[in-house]
């Protein structure tokens, strides 16, 4: 039979032991800490171009139309579009109201989803015009695309 200081080793080192051994059982058999076998919802990164559908056309009433069509779940944030074409040759954007949305990043923002339309006046008519369009969105499942810019060329006469 072991003597008192027998004793008392081996509960010192049982007791220094215990939470390395429960850590190592945890994580064997406990808790998935990564998430690797949890059940989740099984989240679709989009393409830009797929999450964001962008069309751009020359109106008879003189206006670049820009339109996009979003998945439920995808946004386009208010403040990050852009337009810009050659010197003086574009208008202010008329932009319609968003959704108010307080963003993690951005504080408290506009956003769109499903659809928006945006014209924006082109002032100085030319045998033809290129643009260029910038936007920024997010799907709300956390995942923001970076800041996106497309060009467009419009041959030919402008309205």
């Amino acid at each position: 039979m072991p003597g008192h200081a027998e004793r008392t080793a081996l509960l010192l080192f049982c007791i220094l032991a215990w939470p390395a051994a429960q850590t190592a059982t945890e994580l064997k058999a406990g808790p998935d800490p990564l998430g690797a076998n949890a059940k989740k919802e099984q989240r679709e990164i989009l393409a830009v171009d797929r999450a964001f559908a962008l069309t751009a056309e020359l109106s008879e009433d003189g206006f670049l139309v820009a339109t996009w069509r979003m998945p439920a779940g995808y946004y386009l944030y208010r403040h990050r579009f852009a337009f810009s074409g050659p010197d003086d040759a574009l208008g202010d954007p008329i932009i319609p109201d968003g959704k108010p949305r307080t963003d993690e990043f951005f504080g408290d923002v506009e956003v769109y989803y499903g659809e928006v339309t945006i014209r924006v006046p082109v002032l100085r008519r030319a045998t033809g015009i290129e643009v260029t369009i910038g936007y920024q969105g997010c799907a709300d499942f956390g995942f923001c695309y970076p800041p996106e810019k497309k060009r467009f060329a419009f041959p030919g006469s402008v309205p």
